[in-house]
């Protein structure tokens, strides 16, 4: 492991002497004036030059974009645009099968959620009848089992969709 990775070690000058530094020109004008006025030796000069330019080439700059929805700011595209042609289009593409994909699945829980509460029903029907003629025809604890069977369906049929989806 260096000693660079270790941790916070300041730059030593014989690691840089074959390096040139990345300064910009008024900052080692600054940085020589204010060395002659405190009357620095040429050493500490170099070794403060050093550090700037180890402080220098570790900034980065980074810029974030934020959008909602699903499409991206054109800005945001036009970036996609010039990193990899066609993304944007590709993106767009995506995005239009995505609200297809949407639409399709709503409608398919509609219809589902609509023909559930049907067949329900008529499953609750067909007890409540079934009851009825077991009754008649003098099967009396049958008929009553069956006949609270189907108006159990019933119930199930109609408040189930309240309670499946109650909590989410």
């Amino acid at each position: 492991m260096s000693k660079r990775a270790q941790g916070n070690i300041k730059p030593q000058p014989e690691e840089v002497h074959d390096k040139e530094l990345n300064i910009p020109e008024p900052v080692i004008e600054v940085v020589e004036a204010f060395a002659e006025e405190k009357g620095l030796p040429k050493k500490e000069v170099e070794e403060l030059l050093i550090r700037i330019s180890s402080s220098i080439s570790c900034v980065a700059i980074q810029k974030n974009f934020e959008f909602s929805g699903p499409m991206p700011h054109p800005a945001l595209l036009k970036l996609y645009e010039e990193q990899i042609p066609g993304m944007a289009k590709e993106h767009w593409n995506e995005i239009v099968e995505e609200g297809k994909t949407d639409r399709w699945c709503r409608k398919a829980r509609e219809v589902s959620i609509f023909t559930g509460q049907m067949i329900g029903f008529a499953l609750g029907m067909t007890g409540l009848f079934v009851g009825y003629k077991l009754s008649i025809n003098g099967a009396s604890g049958a008929g009553i089992a069956a006949m609270f069977g189907g108006l159990g369906t019933i119930i199930a049929s109609i408040c189930g969709k309240y309670f499946f989806y109650k909590d989410k």
